[in-house]
């Protein structure tokens, strides 16, 4: 709060941006009560869920409408987020390629 009033004093000229509100006169409150870590809660999170998000929408949802797309999309991302089912998710194995004789002379070669 004493930072708050301070930019108030200092750049009352000055719109204070919702952003910088929101730090300085709720950051505290939003810290104390988070059930998340602080870090889980940045926009990191977010982008890493991108390219799930694509993929969900792209193949495991309806197209005729946002509203349906939504539908499907969010219990699917719910469901995707959760620690313990995912922990049953299978992970592509690399398998081993095998080569024909004459392909691993010229790669010996």
């Amino acid at each position: 709060m004493d930072t708050a009033k301070l930019y108030v004093e200092l750049y009352g000229w000055y719109y204070m941006p919702i952003t910088v509100h929101k730090v300085l006169i709720h950051g505290s409150k939003m810290v104390s009560e988070a059930i998340l870590p602080i870090g889980m809660l940045s926009e990191e999170a977010q982008e890493a869920m991108n390219k799930e998000y694509r993929n969900c929408r792209l193949f495991h949802s309806r197209k005729n409408s946002r509203i349906s797309t939504n539908e499907d999309v969010m219990p699917y991302l719910q469901i995707s987020s959760d620690p313990y089912i995912n922990s049953f998710r299978m992970r592509n194995k690399l398998k081993k390629l095998e080569y024909h004789d004459d392909v691993k002379k010229l790669l010996i070669e």
